[in-house]
């Protein structure tokens, strides 16, 4: 009940009776009980008052234990939400870390393979990639992220590229070719291609990931 619990005479109350806080060795004789309550009006605990005679209480008095029973349940509350915010913190610093060793292995392992691999968003501009790539193109990181293929390649290999991206990112499906790709100089070279889309956490496609490799040489044999 929301009204407080009062007990007057415990020594006489069947309840309270054989407890030790009545019957030894505290002795007590009042108690007035007022519920605590969460902001969700679910019930946390009690506020009580606890005397060894039977004073005599008046409104005011009930009024201020009242007060007093919604400052302890502010309070627990308090405590609650700091000990969720640091429970989330710590959780925060796991997922972190497990982020932080997870793009450490992806980076370790695409710069020790001898393939190019590369990442682009949504748009076409790219997000990564490796040493390899950046040594064909002969440049440094730094000035590839963030630029498309337009600023990078000639341009009907740009438009190519950008066709495919767009496919696999509409259609969801991986392509894998060999391709022929015919430079400024008129000279052909060959390059195995496999893009694939990359994915939020919430399986929506925002990029594309590259890999691609020379095969000028083998093409060249066969």
């Amino acid at each position: 009940q929301n009204a407080p619990t009062v007990i007057e005479k415990a020594h006489q109350d069947s309840d309270w009776a054989q407890s030790p806080l009545v019957a030894g060795p505290w002795h007590v004789q009042f108690m007035a009980g007022f519920p605590i309550r969460s902001q969700q009006n679910t019930l946390m605990g009690l506020m009580t008052l606890l005397h060894t005679e039977q004073p005599h209480l008046e409104k005011k008095d009930y009024e201020a234990l009242g007060i007093i029973a919604r400052q302890a349940a502010a309070s627990i509350q308090l405590g609650d939400t700091r000990a969720r915010i640091t429970q989330l913190s710590d959780e925060h610093q796991k997922v972190k870390r497990a982020f932080d060793d997870s793009e450490s292995f992806y980076h370790n392992l695409v710069e020790s393979l001898p393939q190019h691999i590369i990442r682009k968003d949504a748009k076409g501009c790219f997000t990564f990639a490796n040493e390899n790539f950046c040594q064909a193109l002969g440049r440094d990181l730094k000035e590839i992220l963030g630029k498309d293929d337009m600023d990078l390649f000639p341009a009907h290999l740009a438009s190519k590229y950008r066709q495919d991206d767009q496919k696999v990112m509409r259609t969801r499906q991986k392509i894998e070719t060999t391709e022929a790709n015919e430079g400024l100089n008129q000279q052909t070279s060959y390059v195995h291609v496999i893009k694939t889309p990359l994915y939020d956490h919430q399986g929506q496609v925002v990029g594309v990931q590259g890999i691609f490799w020379d095969v000028t040489e083998k093409i060249t044999t066969e």
